[in-house]
């Protein structure tokens, strides 16, 4: 099975709730040691997930928004996508190139 892969702070309880409310069989991995100052989890979204309910996850919980306060969009600083080449951030990223990111992933899986 296929995942987008989702690396965040382990304290960053609010993506963790959304995404395991949001979706089913949603794996929640710990890792270990440490990097820029706090421990880090990924968070694997099976993609037989709707594609729309995971580029509108993506857009309301990594995308950064003109309505964000400080805080959210350093939350969502934190917040990248696992890929085979590393991680990236999807933070500027616009509406469309996020529906075509999971179309891409939906396609190949």
């Amino acid at each position: 099975m296929k995942y987008i892969m989702i690396k965040c702070l382990k304290s960053d309880d609010e993506l963790i709730k959304a995404a395991t409310s949001s979706f089913n069989n949603v794996d929640v991995i710990e890792e270990d040691g440490f990097s820029g100052g706090g421990e880090w989890i990924t968070i694997a979204i099976p993609l037989f997930a709707l594609g729309l309910q995971i580029a509108d996850f993506i857009l309301t919980h990594l995308v950064k928004s003109p309505q964000d306060t400080e805080s959210e969009t350093k939350k969502k600083e934190n917040r990248l996508v696992v890929e085979r080449e590393g991680e990236t951030s999807l933070l500027d990223s616009s509406k469309e190139d996020v529906i075509k990111y999971v179309e891409d992933k939906v396609k190949t899986k």
